[in-house]
């Protein structure tokens, strides 16, 4: 066997861990519509493995509380909703304010007795800021999620109400949470 210090190799065994998932997943923290006072996000979590949770400690039935925070980092959560069926692993969140920031989500999972089982890490819904410059805007993308957004496509059109045509597709370096274009 060769050795020395240009010999590529692994010097442990290899494992496979599979991670327990007995708590909610967020999957989607989507902005469907953009409005001060309308605006509306989609969000949806994977459901936990209650398999893996002791019955006994935490008697079933479980259920979920939705929460939010004004921001993209998180900060102070508000329920927005409680009682939500384990089966049931969606909402769209209407009358928002989509334009001033980003918002933070999160998914806890109760017990019978109203206990906190456990909680989803928070998710963000992507913020855009956008600043003017001579003759050109940056925009600056921000989001902080448990997936990575490995591209954002930016559109262009002569209104509001479009039509929009792409003019660039952006790719996300792995592990950024700000892209800058």
């Amino acid at each position: 066997a060769e050795t020395g210090p240009n010999v590529l190799g692994c010097f442990t065994n290899e494992a496979c861990v599979t991670l327990q998932r007995d708590f909610p997943v967020l999957l989607n923290a989507d902005v469907r519509t953009t409005s001060p006072t309308t605006g509306q996000v989609f969000v949806r979590w994977r459901r936990p493995n209650t398999a893996l949770i002791d019955p006994m400690f935490f008697p079933p039935p479980y259920t979920y509380r939705l929460f939010r925070a004004d921001g993209g980092g998180g900060g102070a959560f508000v329920q927005l909703e409680a009682g939500i069926a384990l089966t049931d692993t969606q909402r769209t969140v209407t009358n928002l304010n989509t334009v001033a920031n980003g918002h933070t989500w999160r998914v806890d999972l109760f017990d019978a007795t109203n206990r906190l089982v456990t909680s989803s890490d928070p998710a963000s819904t992507i913020y855009l800021r956008t600043t003017g410059a001579n003759r050109s805007v940056i925009l600056n993308f921000s989001s902080r999620t448990g997936w990575v957004n490995s591209q954002y496509t930016v559109y262009r059109g002569p209104s509001p109400l479009g039509p929009f045509t792409p003019v660039i597709t952006l790719l996300t370096p792995a592990g950024d949470e700000t892209l800058t274009y």
